[in-house]
């Protein structure tokens, strides 16, 4: 009996000793983990309920595995994974099937790869961040988490509350608020009013961006009845395109060759500018605008547009305005100094040239047939006035010279000095871009109902 109660007094000894001895090695592993964060100057902790921490061999490396619910503070943020592996002889830490988060984001990915000395972490597959400000993914995203600044590669998306965007490469700049995308970028609005592509994509938080390479831009005016049959629709494709919406004052500038479709004017030009405040839809370099049958050519083109329709349009130095006749097909051809023309609902209703004016007329018979032309000179202005889309009134004043041509077969070959038609130039409706990316636009398209 006394050497049974002898042996049960060691065993009980020895496991007393094998619990100190696994809690000291706890406490040393624990240590070890703070004192090497120390020496990073990254705060790097191991929380509860995580469940085992071994020292192992790992390719040959000396690591630390921790498994078993996970959790680990880096930095202020809070680590949850299924296991992570903190390399002993570098300031590695790989962690997996991560969800890391602070108070102001979270962040999801397969894989975490984080340089406990640089602070760089290096999320991979399937990687989503969602913030107050906005929600993005991608496939590899390397982000240093004392700034927050990241750079996002692989089926990037991104979008806040007015805009979502997607490319191949991202730079976000937390600090600044800029951001850039780069490789075949696609934008739209939340409202449904604005899309745009580009090669690449600047914006920063006053409400400025830049598109370079094969940029387009589609912008739809709605009115406020809601009447889709209204809808102007403005296409934009340039080299590059600027994009201002400050203080409630929107402003485009595109160089380029801006190639412009739309319901109100097309043009070719080799620049653009529009300003909302003033209304000024600029062009320069040679420009030429077409609207409905009308071509107009001249050393520069600018429209005003207010409240959503276009008001005047006015040209300078010596426009040459062509007019397709609807009935005959005859080319109506006007220049001078400079034009003005008055739009009334969207129509033509006024045109006015100021000096040494040149006109030439074709006339009709009441059953539309050609009949023959009038041909005007002016040194002092000239005006014509329109009814329906076509000329109703001619006249000129200082020094006319008017006269009339029958009609004959030369008639319909007749041009004025610097004659310029080239209706196969007028720019075609291009087709609207479209996404190439779905895994967050579905949140996006969510977030944003009314």
């Amino acid at each position: 009996m006394e050497q049974n109660a002898s042996l049960n007094r060691v065993t009980l000894m020895k496991k007393r000793i094998l619990m100190f001895i696994t809690g000291l090695c706890v406490a040393v592993l624990t240590l070890a983990v703070q004192s090497e964060t120390v020496n990073a100057q990254t705060l790097v902790k191991i929380l509860e309920p995580t469940e085992e921490i071994s020292a192992q061999l790992l390719d040959g490396e000396e690591v630390r595995k921790i498994l078993g619910n996970v959790r680990l503070e880096i930095d202020g943020r809070v680590v949850v994974c299924d296991s992570a592996v903190q390399y002993l002889n570098k300031p590695l830490v790989r962690a997996f099937s991560v969800q890391i988060a602070d108070e102001k984001e979270s962040i999801k990915a397969r894989d975490l790869f984080f340089n406990t000395e640089t602070e760089i972490a290096t999320f991979i597959g399937n990687v989503e961040i969602r913030s107050d400000d906005f929600t993005a993914s991608a496939d590899t995203i390397d982000m240093n988490l004392e700034t927050s600044d990241a750079h996002l590669r692989g089926k990037v998306q991104w979008f806040d509350s007015t805009r979502y965007a997607e490319a191949n490469e991202a730079f976000v700049n937390r600090n600044e608020k800029r951001y850039r995308l780069y490789g075949r970028v696609y934008s739209e609005s939340a409202d449904e009013s604005e899309w745009f592509t580009a090669d690449s994509l600047e914006t920063d938080s006053t409400g400025q961006a830049w598109l370079k390479g094969q940029a387009f831009l589609m912008k739809l005016d709605k009115p406020e009845t809601g009447n889709s049959s209204k809808v102007d629709t403005t296409m934009l494709r340039a080299g590059y395109i600027y994009l201002s919406d400050q203080d409630g004052t929107e402003e485009i500038f595109a160089v380029k060759q801006p190639v412009v479709w739309s319901t109100r004017l097309s043009s070719r030009s080799d620049t653009l500018s529009y300003r909302s405040d003033t209304g000024i839809y600029m062009l320069t370099g040679s420009p030429k605008a077409w609207r409905d049958r009308l071509q107009l050519t001249a050393d520069w083109i600018e429209a005003i547009i207010l409240d959503e329709e276009m008001k005047e349009l006015n040209a300078g130095t010596r426009p040459m305005i062509v007019l397709e006749d609807s009935a005959t097909g005859r080319l109506h051809q006007l220049s001078g100094d400079s034009l003005h023309i008055t739009l009334d609902e969207g129509e033509i209703s006024r045109l006015s040239l100021s000096q040494n004016s040149e006109i030439l007329f074709h006339q009709f018979t009441e059953d539309e047939k050609a009949d023959g032309a009038v041909k005007l000179t002016t040194k002092g202005p000239a005006k014509v006035r329109f009814e329906n889309g076509e000329v109703s009134e001619l006249g000129g004043e200082n020094s006319i010279d008017g006269y009339y041509l029958p009609e004959n077969p030369q008639i319909e070959a007749l041009r004025i000095e610097g004659f310029d038609w080239q209706p196969e130039q007028k720019p075609l409706k291009f087709s609207q871009p479209e996404k190439r990316f779905s895994e967050v636009y579905s949140i996006f398209k969510r977030s944003n109902l009314k």
